[in-house]
């Protein structure tokens, strides 16, 4: 499971055509952001979380890009390892 969700962070924070993306992790930036927006509020990411990823939720980053929003979710797993999770900051883990 680690090992899919950490390529699936790369795939998709390099996009097709590899654009940087531009993140914050300052909560006053991403309120503004969140609610210009119209993207799903930070505070509920460990809910939401909480029944697809395992692990606890530890930083919450909100990057924009050429694509739209999206939010980078670092969690420790069980075995005391980093997982990076980028999901669309619009509908985080829709199916």
């Amino acid at each position: 499971m680690r090992i899919l969700l950490t390529i699936a962070a790369v795939v998709a924070l390099a996009g097709p055509s590899g654009a940087a993306n531009a993140c914050t992790d300052n909560w006053s930036t991403m309120a503004a952001e969140v609610a210009a927006n119209g993207l799903a509020p930070a505070k509920d990411l460990q809910q939401l979380a909480a029944s697809k990823v395992p692990g606890k939720l530890i930083k919450v980053a909100l990057c924009k890009s050429a694509y739209g929003f999206q939010y980078e979710l670092i969690f420790l797993d069980a075995s005391g390892q980093l997982v990076t999770l980028p999901v669309d900051a619009r509908k985080p883990f829709a199916q």
